[in-house]
């Protein structure tokens, strides 16, 4: 299916439209990442700490590291 998704443009704002056609590509390498999704200016804010989120102490990545590193 090669049809794009379309939007009602005056319930969803053109910053919202432009992360999600991001997040949607079909091909994976051209998706956005999470760190461009939370840097996105639809989810910035004002603070300028909130750019960069850890959710994850160094004791979990390193197992997600493990557990989630696989050759392509």
């Amino acid at each position: 299916m090669n049809q794009e998704i379309e939007f009602k443009k005056e319930l969803v704002s053109q910053e919202a439209i432009d992360l999600m056609k991001l997040m949607l590509q079909k091909i994976p390498k051209q998706r956005a990442t999470a760190e461009e999704v939370l840097c996105h200016p639809w989810l910035a804010t004002e603070d300028e700490n909130s750019a960069h989120i850890d959710i994850f102490d160094e004791q979990e990545l390193d197992l997600i590291r493990k557990e989630f590193t696989y050759v392509v």
